[in-house]
């Protein structure tokens, strides 16, 4: 009894300790990937003329204002009647409702990366099987999806662990990879503002986005990074990616490093690479806000970046 007593007692003091060094080496896998992903990236551009990945959709203008895309996008991932995940897109199909996971997916189709890649091991989320189901498959029997081919997306906001830039809008310098600054942000973790949102086309086995209730950036949108700094650790905990429970997101960067940030307010201008900015004076700001299935805005700066989901 002595013996097993002694044992017990060890394992107790030895577990605390060993939990942090499988967070901290599942994190080291996280940033493994989006360094992975952010050279995959890089290739892709230097093979499509200096573009980063960006799928083709339609865009209507329906204001003057530059950020304005009208891409109904929140929502959208996985199939549904008007888009499914085995139907491809191109310059004479576009789609006014798409997901820009599917401009991640083209680095898949490209072949710079395999989609484990797309998967960080503290989400909670499963690596995309590329199996097809239901509408998506021949038949209505399962089958493998082949990318490029049968399969022009993720099967939906569990299949992904990772946010990209959003690719719509009419500021197409931000997709020129020759302008950007090393400094500037490629792709992180998700965002806190979006969950699982439920099922997709039925029989499709795929899971749409949906938008967080509530918004976790409202109660912040207007305060200073400093003044929030000064709130400490739980406010940031709310803004930062639920991938690592709140403590901080890998993030991706043009010049091809990854590195484990605390806090959101990252890259050019220490911008928030969760939210939008609600106008021109956005500097100085830690949070912005993100835009809803009716406002259908992207950033109004080329040093705003904004990832998603």
């Amino acid at each position: 009894m002595i013996a097993v007593a002694v044992v017990v007692l060890l394992m107790l003091l030895l577990l605390p300790a060993r939990r942090p060094r499988q967070t901290l080496s599942r994190q080291a896998v996280c940033a493994s990937n989006l360094r992975g992903l952010a050279v995959g990236m890089r290739v892709y551009a230097q093979e499509n003329v200096e573009s980063w990945p960006r799928h083709y959709f339609e865009a209507s203008r329906q204001s003057d204002r530059p950020e304005y895309h009208g891409v109904r996008w929140i929502g959208s991932m996985g199939s549904d009647q008007e888009l499914r995940i085995s139907e491809a897109t191109s310059p004479t199909r576009g789609a006014s409702r798409s997901h820009p996971s599917r401009s991640m997916f083209l680095l898949v189709i490209s072949g710079q990366a395999i989609p484990f890649q797309f998967y960080c091991p503290t989400s909670g989320d499963q690596s995309d099987s590329l199996k097809n189901h239901g509408p998506d498959s021949t038949d209505g029997v399962e089958t493998f999806g082949h990318p490029g081919v049968s399969r022009f997306d993720f099967a939906g906001y569990g299949s992904l662990s990772y946010g990209t830039r959003l690719p719509y809008g009419l500021r197409d310098d931000r997709f020129v990879a020759t302008r950007a600054a090393p400094s500037e942000v490629l792709m992180a973790d998700k965002g806190p503002a979006f969950v699982a949102g439920g099922a997709g086309l039925a029989g499709s086995r795929t899971v749409r986005d949906a938008l967080t209730a509530p918004d976790p950036f409202a109660p912040f949108s207007a305060l200073s990074e400093e003044r929030l700094k000064r709130m400490g650790d739980v406010a940031w905990k709310r803004l930062n990616s639920r991938n690592h429970v709140g403590e901080g997101q890998n993030v991706a960067f043009v010049d091809g490093h990854a590195s484990f940030e605390r806090t959101p307010l990252v890259g050019v201008d220490d911008d928030n690479i969760y939210s939008v900015a609600s106008d021109s004076s956005w500097r100085g700001r830690a949070v912005g806000f993100v835009p809803n299935a009716e406002q259908l805005v992207g950033p109004v700066a080329d040093s705003d970046v904004f990832l998603v989901p």
